[in-house]
């Protein structure tokens, strides 16, 4: 009987204690060989100490910002752990940095172009953490292109250490609402002109400045730039503002009557209103909504205008080109929702905010969110301030403007990470390009062609009689720009030390390079990185 009991007790204690995690093993590199060869030209990683007893904030040397939620960790037994938590972070925004760290921008069989990709790992006293089920950490990546479209990766070796990135489904780049007064939502509805006086008066207004649209995506610099694109544009593209002369032969986007000998236009907002009247809907859905509408106006303004006398075919075509390839980033980029952001009158800069907040009725995690997209709008604000003051100033003081810049995501797991956009040019072309190596015994096969501008790097995929290539089938070419600036590198190592070899090209049709691997120390080796631009 006592056995019995003894046993039951156990039972008892097993179904009562918590299954452990499984912690995936993290690294920074795929393999000890690569590390070997590579380590000398990486940097140490970044290295914090962090108390999550309370939220934190870690600003990493190239711009990167991550938000880390109180108790946002668990060890392998489930334990949640608050106290002398280590983070590493390492930021790969360069070519070099994509070299040295063995990064590529793939996604499966889809080139992607990088903003910038960062490695993060916790860890406390040596042992592994992983965030808690349903926690996520928020980051913040600068601004590079300043395109649309990009989305968060995370990053996956396979058993050779290549790396694939996985899209994650539900990452989308975070939009922030702003106070209507701070945005440019005011256009003018109806013009005057007279042609004896030759003098132009605008009359009416569209103003967006209403309570009603506070917290939307009217709200935010995404639709602002919506905005302005659409009627500013228009009226650049088109010359309204230049060649009065012709206005009323643009009958589709202005309406026209002759009043008392002026000549009354007004503005045709159908494309707005499609905005105005979709404010249920995420961004994205209504962008998909506008953009074949924006499109049908364009090519019938583009057969109107080629008959005008001063028609520039070269200007026109410039103009269009932008607008089309706006709209197609825009709708590249997937923006979800807008973020929900209500202080409840709390001084949201006071010292006390969290406990304020969770006085007002929020919870700690609810308290963290209003806090951390504060924190986010304020410095959305202050670099629309800083730009007002630095439009017209020296290019040095706009890059300082540029780093405050950021995009920010979430993510729900550690290791590393990439902010990226498909990469989709439709004027690319297939391109024929093998590289054969001198090495007969080449151990690690580092073989990766670089697109600097585009931030693109795509390893070799595999070998053909006619060299190492870097499409997805041996017999297939792979598509990329004509005309921009490429390089291939070599990297391997023998007893004597690293070999290295690097061609740097235009991109054609068709290239066969043959590289031949040459001792190189690591100094030379990462200047020649550095330089890739």
């Amino acid at each position: 009987m006592k056995t019995l009991i003894y046993l039951f007790a156990i039972l008892f204690l097993i179904s009562c204690s918590k299954a452990e995690i499984q912690i995936e093993e993290r690294s920074r590199f795929g393999s000890e060989a690569q590390t070997e060869l590579l380590g000398p030209l990486t940097e140490a990683p970044q290295s914090f100490k962090i108390d999550l007893r309370q939220a934190a904030l870690i600003k990493g040397k190239a711009g990167t910002n991550i938000s880390i939620p109180k108790g946002a960790f668990v060890n392998k037994r489930g334990e949640v752990i608050t106290e002398n938590i280590e983070i590493e972070l390492v930021e790969a925004f360069s070519m070099k940095d994509f070299f040295a760290n063995d990064l590529s921008s793939l996604s499966g069989d889809r080139i992607l172009q990088s903003a910038g990709m960062i490695y993060i790992d916790a860890q406390v006293n040596g042992e592994a953490l992983a965030l808690q089920e349903d926690m996520n950490i928020d980051v913040e990546i600068p601004y590079s292109d300043g395109k649309s479209g990009y989305r968060m990766f995370s990053g996956v070796r396979d058993e050779r250490g290549k790396m694939d990135w996985e899209l994650e489904e539900d990452s989308r780049e975070e939009l922030i609402p702003l106070p209507l007064d701070s945005l440019y939502l005011k256009a003018y509805n109806k013009y005057r002109f007279n042609r004896t006086k030759r003098i132009r008066v605008f009359e009416d207004s569209l103003n967006l400045n209403d309570s009603k649209f506070a917290g939307t995506f009217i709200a935010t610099e995404a639709f602002e730039d919506r905005f302005w694109m659409i009627l500013d544009r228009f009226n650049y593209l088109y010359g309204y503002w230049y060649h009065p002369d012709y206005w009323e032969e643009s009958t589709s986007y202005y309406d026209f009557q002759i009043q008392n000998g002026d000549t009354i236009y007004l503005q045709d907002w159908s494309l707005l209103n499609i905005y105005l009247d979709n404010l249920d809907q995420e961004l994205s859905t209504v962008d998909s909504m506008v953009f074949p509408l924006l499109k049908e106006r364009l090519e019938k303004e583009r057969k109107m205008f080629s008959k005008m006398e001063r028609y520039d075919q070269n200007w026109f075509d410039w103009n269009y080109k932008y607008i089309m390839e706006y709209f197609e980033n825009a709708l590249q980029a997937n923006l979800g929702r807008v973020a929900e952001y209500d202080p409840r009158g709390v001084d949201m800069d006071a010292e006390n905010t969290e406990s304020l907040l969770i006085a007002s009725g929020y919870t700690e995690q609810e308290a963290y969110e209003q806090m951390r997209i504060h924190r986010r709008r304020s410095m959305i604000l202050q670099n629309r301030q800083m730009r007002m003051r630095v439009e017209g100033m020296a290019d040095s003081t706009m890059q300082e403007y540029e780093k405050n810049l950021t995009r920010a995501f979430k993510i729900n797991q550690l290791g590393w990470a990439n902010c990226d956009r498909f990469y989709n040019d439709p004027h690319a072309k297939e391109v024929e390009l093998y590289v054969k190596l001198d090495q007969d015994n080449f151990k690690n096969k580092f073989l990766i062609l670089m697109l600097p501008k585009l931030n693109i790097a795509i390893p070799a995929s595999g070998i053909s009689e006619k060299g190492y290539y870097f499409s997805f089938e041996s017999n297939e070419g792979i598509r990329l720009p004509l005309g921009k600036k490429a390089a291939v590198i070599a990297m391997d190592k023998n007893t004597d030390g690293p070999l290295f070899a690097m061609e740097s090209f235009e991109i054609e049709e068709v290239h066969n390079f043959e590289l031949k691997l040459k001792p190189a120390s690591y100094d030379i080796i990462e200047k020649r990185l550095s330089a890739l631009k």
